[in-house]
């Protein structure tokens, strides 16, 4: 759930959203109804890396082989 605050109120409770961006929560930031900014909570970096990692070992998985490096080159030089 996106929490919406005026720019004034951001500033003057900033410590307090901060605390709930940590707890989970998105802050949207806006300046007369218009979206300036989006507070976040920071995610687990490792998690995300592994996460990408995974994909990249399945797209491997059912990608068909093509030809090998060493066959290019040596068409290349006929």
């Amino acid at each position: 759930m996106v929490r919406e605050v005026g720019a004034f109120e951001a500033k003057t409770k900033f410590s307090e959203l901060l605390e709930e961006a940590h707890g989970g929560r998105e802050i949207l930031v806006t300046r007369r109804g218009v979206p300036m900014a989006k507070l976040i909570p920071v995610s687990d970096r490792k998690s995300d890396i592994l996460a990408l990692l995974a994909g990249f070992d399945e797209i491997r998985a059912t990608a068909k082989p093509g030809p090998s490096v060493r066959s290019l080159i040596e068409e290349g030089r006929r």
